[in-house]
C-alpha cells in the first residue's frame, strides 16, 4: 500500500479545534463538513465531516463523555475503521454486488428489534439521539456491501468433508466432562493503526457493556455496530465452541468467567476480542444449569421499611416456604410470594443469575434490586441433565464457520495492503 501522508490541513484542523473548544461547535461542524478531506482511498474521498459525525456516533452509542480529548483519543481508530469500510464496498462494488432493497429494509428491521422500536420508526429515532443520517447509515451499506461480497466469492471457497466431521465427532469421545461455551463475539483487527488504540476502542467498548442492564441485546447491537469479524452480520453469535477452538490467549479467561458476563479485551495476534459467555456445557457429564427458584419481592418506595425487608428475608429462609408449599402469608399483603418454577440460568436476567448461580440447595440470595422490586429468591434444586453430542450439520456449520473467518480476515488484510490511501489528517 501507498501510503502519503499531507500536513496543508493542520492549519485548518488546528482552527476547528479551537472552536470547539471555545463552544462554537456548531460552526465547527459546518467549517468541517463543507472543507475537509480527511482521506482518500482509492479515489474515494472520506471528509472531516464523514469523520466528525462518525465519532459523534461512536461516543453516543456508548455512553461516554464528549470531550475534544476523548476525539483526540477515538480520531485514529474512527479513521481506520471508515477507510476500511470504504475499502468493503468498493470490493463489493467492483463485483457489481449491490444490495437489495429488501436487505436495506430486513437491516433496519433488525436494528429496530434489537432497539425496541416500532417499526418503521428508526430513521427518526436516529435523528431524535442527534446522529447524522450518513453516520449510521454509512456504516450499515458498507456491512450490506460486504456481506454480499463474503457470501458470493467466500463461502463457496470453503468446502467441508464427511472425513473432517467424523474426526470432529470421534474426538467428542476422548474429551468427556470437557466444558464448551455458548459464545458471542466482538472482534477489533488490528490492520494499519497502533495496538494500543485498539485496545483502548475495546475498552471503551467493555466498559459500556460492564454497565448496560440488557447486556444481551446491547452486545448484540455494538458486534453489529464495530465487530469486523464475519459473526457480526448476526451480532456476533458463534454458537457454541469448544476451548480446542478458541485462541490459547483467551482458554483461561473463558474457564473462569461466569454465565451472563463479558470476557475482555482479550489481546490476541492480530487483534483484540470481547466475548458474551451466555452458557456452558459438559458432554458426557451432567449439565446442572436448570434451576427450580421460589420468590419473595416487596415494591421499592418510600413505605419499604427495612423491617418489612427482613420479614421478606425471615420468610425465604423458612422451611415453610420452599417448592411443595408457600404458607400462609396473607397478613403480609406488602409482600408478593412466586412461584417461579424450573428454568435455565441462561434465561435468568444477569442480577438474578448472578444471585442463583452459586446458591446451594435450600439457599437464600442476597436481597436483588430489579426496577421496582426487591426480592429474595431460594433455589430450590437444580435439575440435572445428559449432553447430547452435537448433530452433523452443528459440526458442519462449525467448521465451515472457523474457516470462513479465516479468509474473512486474510481478505481484509490484503484489501488494506494493496489499498492507495491519501491521509490529509
Amino acid at each position: 500500500m501507498i501510503r502519503k501522508i499531507y500536513i496543508s490541513f493542520a492549519w485548518g484542523f488546528a482552527c476547528v479545534a479551537i472552536l470547539l473548544a471555545s463552544g462554537v461547535v456548531r460552526e465547527a461542524r459546518a467549517l468541517i463538513g463543507v472543507d475537509g478531506v480527511a482521506a482518500i482511498v482509492n479515489d474515494e474521498i472520506i471528509t472531516l465531516g464523514d469523520l466528525e459525525q462518525r465519532m459523534t456516533l461512536f461516543i453516543g452509542t456508548l455512553g461516554l463523555e464528549d470531550n475534544l480529548a476523548l476525539r483526540d483519543d477515538i480520531r485514529p481508530r474512527i479513521m481506520e475503521t471508515l477507510i476500511l469500510e470504504s475499502l468493503k464496498k468498493q470490493e463489493a462494488l467492483r463485483h457489481n454486488l449491490r444490495p437489495t432493497p429488501q436487505q436495506y429494509d430486513n437491516a433496519l428491521r433488525y436494528l429496530e428489534r434489537l432497539n425496541n422500536i416500532p417499526q418503521g420508526g428508526f430513521e427518526d429515532y436516529m435523528k431524535q439521539k442527534g446522529y447524522a443520517r450518513s453516520a449510521w447509515f454509512g456504516q450499515l451499506e458498507s456491512q450490506l456491501y460486504w456481506d454480499n461480497y463474503v457470501s458470493t466469492y467466500l463461502q463457496p471457497l470453503v468446502s467441508v468433508g464427511d472425513n473432517e466431521i467424523d474426526d470432529v465427532l470421534e474426538s467428542y469421545t476422548h474429551r468427556k466432562q470437557e466444558d464448551e461455551y455458548l459464545l458471542s463475539e466482538l472482534y477489533l483487527p488490528v490492520i494499519g493503526g497502533d495496538e494500543s488504540k485498539v485496545m483502548s476502542t475495546a475498552l471503551q467498548i467493555s466498559g459500556a457493556l460492564l454497565s448496560s442492564e440488557s447486556l444481551e441485546k446491547d452486545f448484540a447491537l455494538l458486534a453489529t455496530q464495530h465487530s469486523q469479524a464475519a459473526s457480526s452480520a448476526a451480532g456476533g453469535d458463534i454458537g457454541w465452541v469448544g476451548l480446542s477452538e478458541v485462541h490459547v490467549a483467551v482458554r483461561e479467561a473463558l474457564k473462569k468467567a461466569p454465565i451472563g458476563h463479558i470476557q475482555g479485551p482479550l489481546q490476541v495476534p492480530g487483534g483484540v476480542y470481547i466475548f458474551y459467555l451466555r452458557d456452558r456445557r459438559s458432554f458426557g457429564g451432567e449439565d446442572s444449569f436448570e434451576v427450580n427458584l421460589q420468590q419473595v419481592s416487596v415494591e421499592r418506595d418510600a413505605d419499604a421499611a427495612e423491617d418489612v425487608i427482613e420479614e421478606g428475608r425471615s420468610i425465604a429462609k423458612s422451611p415453610d416456604f420452599n417448592c411443595q408449599r408457600q404458607g400462609n402469608y396473607d397478613s403480609l399483603p406488602s409482600l408478593k410470594l412466586r412461584d417461579l418454577g424450573q428454568m435455565s440460568l441462561s434465561d435468568l436476567s444477569l442480577p438474578i443469575a448472578r444471585a442463583v448461580e452459586t446458591l446451594p440447595e435450600g439457599g437464600v440470595s442476597d436481597v436483588i434490586s430489579i426496577g421496582e422490586e426487591l426480592m429474595f429468591l431460594k433455589l430450590c434444586g437444580r435439575a440435572t441433565r445428559k449432553v447430547a453430542l452435537p448433530s452433523r450439520e452443528a459440526v458442519r456449520e462449525r467448521i465451515f464457520y472457523q474457516r470462513l473467518e479465516k479468509l474473512v480476515q486474510k481478505q481484509i488484510r490484503d484489501l488494506w495492503r494493496s489499498s492507495h490511501v491519501e491521509m490529509r489528517i
